[in-house]
């Protein structure tokens, strides 16, 4: 795999989330698979979680911000106006949180952005019409939308989304041709314990087939240690 001509050979990473939830995984993964073609990654971290991993994984420098050690929009916000010049230049910069889109003005009006194609890592929906009314108008004031999906992609039409699924590299091992019917299918739901997710609509879901079913459910919890 190698790099398209033009391609951003520099990228900075914001992500304002406090804990390695599934979308961080992704991020990882996605500055993983860069680094071999030569791509420098840098994260723009609000908290000291995501920085110590993305630095024990060795995916490149790291930016934490002075921010408080809960999510606050207003703060977050904050804090990167207060650090901006930490920043460093890039040819990319990339929003992973959809949070951060008000902030985008400023950084277009630094020196050493005015260059800087600015997208967002869109893996999360807004729910309702006026959520999602709101999402593709947000959108539209980034230079390029990556989604995680095409659902993720589906809520917004400019700039036309690229979907870029996770992980990056397909696994070494080959899939197994033809399922065994012997054998309960088992599907799994990965991400935060959140009732946003809709695990009890999945579990409502497969009571309605006839099939030998096994769900697996992986996730930290939404709130709290609990």
């Amino acid at each position: 795999m190698t790099l398209a001509s033009g391609a951003p050979r520099r990228i900075v990473f914001l992500d304002l989330a406090r804990h390695l939830w599934g979308a961080e995984q992704s991020l990882f993964t996605l500055a993983a698979a860069l680094r071999p073609l030569g791509v420098t990654c840098t994260l723009v971290a609000w908290g000291q979680e995501l920085a110590d991993e993305w630095t024990a994984r060795g995916l490149g420098d790291v930016v934490l911000l002075d921010a408080p050690e809960e999510h606050d929009r207003r703060s977050d916000l904050s804090a990167l106006i207060r650090g901006r010049q930490l920043v460093p230049p890039a040819d990319a910069l990339v929003l992973f949180s959809i949070a951060l889109l008000p902030v985008m003005p400023l950084l277009r009006a630094m020196p050493r952005f005015r260059r800087t194609v600015i997208a967002l890592d869109l893996h999360d929906t807004l729910p309702g019409t006026k959520g999602k009314a709101l999402l593709r108008t947000v959108s539209r004031t980034a230079d390029a939308v990556i989604a995680v999906s095409d659902f993720t992609a589906r809520q917004v039409s400019s700039p036309a989304p690229t979907v870029l699924l996770r992980p990056v590299v397909a696994p070494r091992s080959p899939v197994r041709a033809g399922l065994d019917l012997t054998r309960p299918l088992t599907i799994g739901i990965i991400g935060r314990l959140d009732p946003a997710k809709g695990h009890l609509l999945a579990i409502h879901a497969l009571s309605f087939t006839d099939a030998k079913v096994r769900l697996v459910v992986r996730g930290a919890p939404a709130f709290g240690d609990d």
